[in-house]
């Protein structure tokens, strides 16, 4: 459903630049709330563990970070394949 709405706003006159901005800005929010939810579980595990603490920590920054980047790659691969030409081909697929 992304490809037609994005294909569709370039149809209407948006540039990539903008929705690389919009798709960003989704990202950001969606991972601010994931982090927020799962930072004070991870440092309730972290606590409750017998001197495990900081390797579970480095664990959950680890898995933040990678899939943050990955959200961020994803994004944008998603944006730069986008083509306004298959809009009628996108919208019969879905």
């Amino acid at each position: 459903m992304r490809k037609l709405e994005y294909a569709s706003l370039l149809h209407v006159g948006f540039h990539r630049r903008q929705l690389w901005v919009m798709s960003v800005f989704e990202i950001v929010f969606v991972l601010v709330a994931a982090a927020t939810i799962v930072t004070p579980l991870a440092l309730a595990v972290a606590a409750l563990s017998d001197g495990l603490h900081m390797t579970l920590l480095g664990v959950f920054a680890g898995t933040l970070v990678a899939s943050s980047v990955g959200a961020f790659i994803g994004s944008g691969w998603m944006v730069l394949s986008i083509r306004e030409d298959k809009l009628f081909q996108y919208f019969k697929e879905r």
